[in-house]
């Protein structure tokens, strides 16, 4: 026959449901020997798996699975702590900076009003704050998801 032949999937579905396929698969199905010849293959491939057995486990598969997978740890409080600790390393070392460098910095802040120092030191420290707990809600929520797989 000319032109071409029927996918793997028609031909299957003409071994297993011959009435739902389409009119143009049924009508090259009929006229192209190829095609019959696949789906009589098919038909034998099929009729042997029906004729297997189905697997039959004489354990519990699911507990023998359980006992692979590792146990989740509980969280504790050692996380908040170790936020913690980070948190107040962070601030004495921003202190430590500023109080060693005073001169310097004092300085920079000459040519301003105290009020826009100010105004400028909260934005930056808000900022920070913001980014920082950020930082941690996005830590936690990935090490839970780490921790659940």
């Amino acid at each position: 026959m000319a032109g071409k032949h029927l996918s793997e999937i028609d031909i299957q579905q003409i071994v297993l449901d011959k009435e739902k396929c389409s009119v143009r698969v049924r009508d090259h199905y009929n006229l192209c020997d190829e095609c019959q010849t696949e789906a009589v293959q098919y038909s034998l491939l099929f009729a042997a798996i029906k004729q297997q057995e189905s697997p039959v486990f004489d354990f519990d598969l699911s507990e023998v699975i359980l006992k692979e997978l590792p146990v989740p740890q509980p969280s504790g409080r050692m996380d908040k702590y170790f936020v913690f600790a980070i948190l107040v390393a962070a601030i004495c070392l921003a202190a430590g900076t500023f109080y060693f460098f005073r001169i310097y910095i004092s300085g920079i802040f000459t040519n301003f009003s105290s009020t826009s120092a100010y105004f400028i030191l909260t934005t930056v420290v808000s900022a920070a704050i913001i980014l920082c707990d950020d930082i941690v809600s996005r830590f936690n929520k990935l090490s839970k998801i780490l921790n659940s797989i």
